[in-house]
């Protein structure tokens, strides 16, 4: 699964920008909600009507259902269903930019306190942009249909090195950010229509339901971020996709990090939780069993070495990716085993967490062995050397030879050093593991 990082404070920050003495975030100082006119209302209900047949139109969840879709023929012209390159280039410099201005007319058009002063010149531009949106979305459609025809071949196919921008792998992955794009855009459509209804602005009113005016600009937030990485792909270099990917995941093991600390430390609060997908444990006490403690201790060094690994990756690459090339010889299979690596590595770090935790609180804690604690520790190791064989064969020799050689050889003996550090910190874990809990005598 892939995620994109989305500014959880997002919510909260709008929250405390809404008029908060009023629930819809009305002006109290304008016309009441009861003066709209009959004619405003009715002109409402065209509007509602719109998104809702957006929302049926392009939710992806509802439009797997339907039947008769438009022809890609009746979208595009000959020569753009024969040209991936040029309708990439409109999607990405055309479209996609297109629906972003679009959506925020939307939420500017929906601001309570525009809508009590000018309900019909708002309620005219939201008709306008809504059959923009349609036209706009419905060559996207048909653009994506192009580029990424479904079924796709398998992503983890080994013969597509060479076909740059169009390896299984990265059309794959360009089809579920688009499928995330009109997910929520179908989202920003429905608020839309029940804010409307809620603003007494349509013959068809509803209650205040959880989530009101904050909750519009937080759906559309996200939309404009899954929007943006959706561009970020269509037209940049393959590394590009794996550091969309690994954003969310690299920062994630400064939670796991600071969990840990927590864990041990007596100083700290001891309503501490894993970061993510660890619900079972939360709350959860204080570490008592002193050989799970010094064996936590004992996972720092391999949590910060994992997390220097992909920094150190993202900082190489951003500072000489003005020099580099693009794409890769690495296969699609390749690609996605080099673009999952962050989430299989910090999964692992729970994992690892998890178990020392659930070793703390067992009550036989005498049957406990090694083995049940380093299995974790060593999938992670085995995650993290196959990422350091796709960066030496596939990245390193991208360095163009123009570059300092002293540089070049700097990156790769960098990498020799982490490595042995990393073993290092692995053989301590371990030895830790074996000499409290198989109940032997190491050297």
């Amino acid at each position: 699964m892939r995620h994109l990082s989305i500014d959880k404070n997002l919510k909260a920050r709008w929250t405390t920008t809404c008029y908060h003495y009023h629930p819809l975030g009305l002006d109290p100082t304008l016309p009441s909600l009861d003066k709209f006119e009959e004619r405003h209302r009715k002109q409402g209900d065209l509007v509602v009507e719109g998104f809702q047949n957006l929302l049926r139109k392009y939710d992806p969840e509802i439009a797997r259902q339907r039947t008769g879709h438009i022809s890609i023929g009746e979208i595009l012209t000959i020569g753009q269903i024969n040209s991936r390159e040029g309708l990439m280039e409109w999607l990405h410099s055309g479209l996609l930019p297109l629906l972003k201005q679009q959506l925020t007319t939307v939420k500017l058009c929906l601001i309570p306190s525009a809508l009590q002063t000018e309900p019909e010149a708002k309620l005219t531009l939201m008709l306008e942009v809504q059959s923009a949106i349609d036209q706009n979305l419905a060559r996207m459609e048909s653009a994506f249909a192009v580029i990424c025809p479904r079924p796709l071949s398998a992503s983890d196919r080994v013969d597509d090195h060479q076909l740059k921008q169009f390896k299984y792998y990265r059309l794959d992955d360009l089809a579920q950010k688009f499928y995330e794009v009109q997910n929520h855009t179908a989202g920003v459509f429905e608020k839309a229509y029940v804010h409307i209804q809620r603003m007494k602005l349509s013959t068809e009113q509803v209650a205040c339901p959880p989530g009101g005016l904050d909750y519009i600009e937080y759906v559309e937030e996200e939309a404009l971020g899954y929007i943006d990485s959706t561009i970020a792909c269509l037209n940049g270099p393959e590394f590009d996709v794996a550091e969309d990917q690994w954003r969310y995941h690299v920062k994630s093991m400064d939670d796991i990090l600071e969990d840990t600390i927590s864990l041990i430390d007596p100083l700290l609060d001891w309503r501490t939780m894993l970061s993510f997908k660890d619900y079972e444990l939360r709350p959860r006490r204080k570490l008592v069993r002193k050989p799970v403690i010094e064996l936590m201790k004992s996972t720092s060094p391999i949590i910060k070495l994992s997390r220097l690994f992909f920094k150190k990756i993202i900082k190489h690459h951003k500072n000489r990716s003005k020099h580099l090339p693009w794409f890769t010889e690495m296969n699609s299979k390749q690609l996605e085993c080099f673009c999952a690596s962050a989430f299989d590595v910090s999964r692992n770090l729970v994992k690892l967490v998890q178990d020392l935790c659930k070793a703390d609180g067992n009550r036989r804690f005498g049957e406990i062995r090694s083995h049940d604690i380093i299995q974790s520790v060593e999938a992670l190791a085995g995650r993290l050397e196959a990422t350091i064989h796709l960066v030496v064969i596939y990245l390193i020799p991208l360095t163009p030879e123009s570059d300092d050689l002293a540089d070049r050889n700097y990156f790769r003996s960098w990498f020799m050093t982490w490595n042995t550090l990393f073993i290092l910190a692995l053989h301590n874990f371990k030895y830790l593991a074996r000499s409290s809990f198989d109940h032997v005598n190491l050297p």
